[in-house]
């Protein structure tokens, strides 16, 4: 069992992608560094996730999905700011941010992390209270990261010698209405899939919404990580890996709080936590937990008032809760659809 949690899959990766993660990373942090500024890095940082679009595809390709992707990330952000003033409707929003998301990653066939970023923008944004004067500003910011993560997709495509131009698939010259009909075709469960993982992101909304005022946003967040492993098999996986690389992570994060690092070391260690997350993602999750952890206390402490210790456990809470969540909810309903399924 605990050899299970070291085991890594051969994947056709390289190098290159995980390192141009890092790099996205690195250029909001500087900039924040230059205009003395870290809310311009710990808002970048966010943005620059527009880079996880990247394939190995071709560099047209790259360009156009890091630039949907880096618009959808500031949509959603720009979507949980404002409901974070009416926190009332956040499981209704989360549920159709989930449902609609779902289905055109499905639909246009757009590998992960498909919407799942967007839903943490979402959630992060639900957390943060800004008024209508600091809407341009956070823009700004987001712009820099998601900037940041276009020219990084692009320098790697070019690095990785990909063509200008991938072959036209034939699933590209149909229309919106035929790419779903084809999907209905492929995959007759698809609606009662998208159904399911909005219910469990509508209660896990919900449990955000009565802990608003704690660690209300991880639950949200942690609950829609354990469910972008989308089958039943690899959900449970996802939820042990979650919950005992965080604990580890956690662990990490905490010592190098410890540590009194300079804001240069901060930034390296940084650019250096998201290179190995990016590495491992698709690898191990449970290993890329070890990471994510660090990164995001760490990320969290540019700015923030509260003790590493109370975001620390927070955090905890916020990823048990949720990804528990998540977990059972999708244990329990496979479960009744396979009992309403059975001949009698």
């Amino acid at each position: 069992m605990i050899k299970d949690f070291f085991k890594t899959k051969q994947v056709n990766d390289s190098i290159l992608r995980p390192l141009g993660a890092g790099l996205s990373v690195l250029y909001p942090l500087i900039v924040g560094v230059l205009v003395h500024n870290m809310y311009v890095a710990q808002i970048g940082i966010l943005g620059a996730f527009s880079y996880l679009a990247f394939q190995r595809r071709s560099i047209v390709y790259n360009i156009k999905a890091t630039s949907i992707h880096s618009v959808c990330l500031i949509v959603g952000f720009l979507l949980g700011s404002f409901v974070a003033h009416f926190m009332f409707l956040l499981p209704f929003a989360i549920s159709i941010i989930s449902f609609l998301g779902f289905m055109v990653i499905k639909i246009f066939k757009i590998p992960k992390p498909g919407h799942f970023f967007v839903v943490m923008l979402f959630a992060t944004a639900t957390s943060i209270h800004l008024s209508l004067s600091q809407v341009p500003s956070v823009i700004l910011y987001l712009g820099v990261g998601t900037l940041s993560g276009l020219l990084n997709a692009v320098l790697i495509s070019f690095i990785e010698k990909l063509p200008w131009k991938s072959e036209i698939n034939n699933d590209n010259k149909l229309s919106l209405k035929d790419k779903y009909y084809v999907l209905l075709y492929e995959q007759p469960k698809i609606l009662l899939d998208g159904i399911t993982f909005t219910f469990v992101l509508f209660v896990a909304g919900y449990i955000a919404y009565l802990l608003r005022n704690d660690f209300g946003y991880w639950v949200l967040i942690s609950s829609a990580a354990v469910l972008s492993g989308e089958e039943l098999k690899i959900i449970k996986t996802r939820y042990h890996g979650r919950i005992v690389g965080s604990i580890v992570g956690l662990l990490i994060g905490a010592g190098l709080t410890l540590l009194n690092l300079s804001i240069v070391e901060i930034v390296l260690v940084l650019m250096l936590l998201n290179i190995l997350v990016e590495y491992f993602m698709p690898r191990n999750y449970a290993l890329a937990n070890f990471f994510t952890n660090p990164l995001v206390i760490l990320m969290s402490l540019l700015t923030h008032v509260a003790s590493p210790t109370f975001l620390i456990l927070s955090r905890l809470n916020g990823i048990v809760l949720g990804s528990i969540v998540a977990a059972l909810l999708i244990k329990f309903m496979s479960y009744a659809l396979r009992i309403n399924n059975r001949d009698y």
